[in-house]
């Protein structure tokens, strides 16, 4: 009961100290999900996904994890120099320069 209690006194005091900070994570969220550049990028890798997992109409998926971006950098070419993540980086900057843009923008 005493570690709750000391729990209860302390609490306010360390919410004020992350407020900030989640105030700004909160923020940079609300702009990266309203972002039509981003909402681009996520439907090229979607797209790209399904290409490359041979997905016809039947088969194709509507969505992803985002922690599965994560393995882009370890999916690999034949040859084994290019994953799938320098790829999608050069499809990105070859065709869709406002998704460059985006991306080279800070929030």
């Amino acid at each position: 009961k005493i570690q709750c209690f000391i729990f209860k006194l302390n609490f306010l005091s360390k919410l004020e100290f992350i407020e900030d900070d989640l105030d700004a994570v909160m923020r940079a969220c609300e702009n990266i999900l309203a972002s039509d550049p981003f909402i681009k990028l996520l439907e090229i890798v979607l797209s790209l996904g399904n290409h490359v997992n041979g997905a016809n109409t039947n088969t194709k998926v509507k969505a992803f994890k985002l922690e599965s971006l994560l393995g882009l950098k370890n999916v690999k070419s034949f040859v084994g120099k290019t994953t799938m993540l320098n790829y999608l980086a050069l499809l990105v900057a070859m065709r869709q320069k406002d998704v460059v843009d985006f991306v080279n923008t800070e929030i």
